[in-house]
């Protein structure tokens, strides 16, 4: 790490403040007092940056990027590359050979660079762009099952359940999918077949006719008005649904693995491109004068 004797100090206006030019400058951010930094707070809505690059530096997520968000975030960054040089040029590209050999975050980084090349299908490569990563992050949260276990009819080749799925949300509303569509959750089947069953044994047992129910029922109406039928709901009870839904619901944790590798990739590639000037101009504000 810099000493404070090879940190470079330069005039800003009437106030002397640290030089932040190279990534070598940056790391001297680390053993500068935060009483000579000009900016020890900072609300993000006031920052024109890539919003993801802020969220990411907001690790208490309270609206402000502070001081030691700005360590942290140095730190991490100089702690993943051998050759800084992409950190010197804001560089929107990371070159898998320049990040730390022996150095386990690196290493992740490293093996999530890998993993997001093979979903762009050029495995052979050692670099990655931002914009590649984020066109591999469109595509998976576009997945039709979502990291939070949000399934979309098209996540099944059967037709039955593909239409049970339709089904529940249309009576239920669903819930929210990344991809702008509804889907169902754990949560929305389960109140769909509660009250299917509900509104079954509210109806009385001649041959299947629905006649009025006899019981308050706070999902009847619904159910009544709704087309599916008795016999359909009777069909959707049957147990092959319940678990064909569930074993779709349990590969949001493979959607939600490739989503993380993706993450910590666009997060090393942000960093190292908006850094170093994001933090030349919270510490010292040179622009300002």
């Amino acid at each position: 790490m810099a000493s404070s004797q090879e940190m470079s100090f330069g005039r800003f206006g009437r106030a002397r403040q640290l030089k932040i030019i190279s990534a070598r400058d940056l790391e001297a951010v680390l053993s500068l007092d935060e009483a000579h930094w000009v900016a020890t707070a900072a609300p993000i809505e006031m920052i024109n940056c890539d919003s993801t690059f802020l969220k990411l530096l907001d690790t208490d997520n309270n609206g402000r990027i502070l001081c030691f968000e700005v360590k942290d975030a140095i730190s991490w960054l100089i702690g993943l590359f051998d050759d800084i040089g992409g950190i010197a040029i804001g560089s929107e590209e990371l070159s898998l050979d320049a990040l730390k050999t022996g150095s386990p975050e690196a290493d992740r980084v490293r093996q999530a660079c890998s993993s997001v090349l093979r979903e762009l299908g050029t495995s052979e490569a050692r670099k990655v762009s931002l914009q590649e990563v984020r066109r591999v992050k469109v595509e998976i949260e576009k997945s039709p099952v979502s990291e939070t276990g949000v399934v979309l009819p098209e996540a099944t080749d059967d037709e039955d359940i593909g239409q049970f799925i339709r089904d529940v949300v249309s009576m239920t509303g669903g819930a929210d999918h990344p991809a702008g569509s509804k889907g169902i959750d754990k949560a929305s089947m389960d109140k769909f077949l509660s009250e299917a069953k509900a509104y079954l044994d509210s109806q009385p047992d001649t041959q299947g006719q629905a006649d009025e129910p006899q019981s308050p029922v706070a999902c009847l109406q619904i159910f009544r008005q709704a087309s599916l039928g008795t016999s359909k709901l009777e069909e959707y009870l049957d147990e092959r649904y319940r678990q064909a839904v569930d074993a779709l619901i349990a590969r949001a944790g493979q959607t939600a693995a490739r989503l993380a590798d993706v993450r910590l990739v666009e997060k090393a590639i942000l960093y190292q491109a908006y850094l170093l000037d994001f933090a030349n101009n919270f510490v010292s504000f040179p622009h300002l004068y």
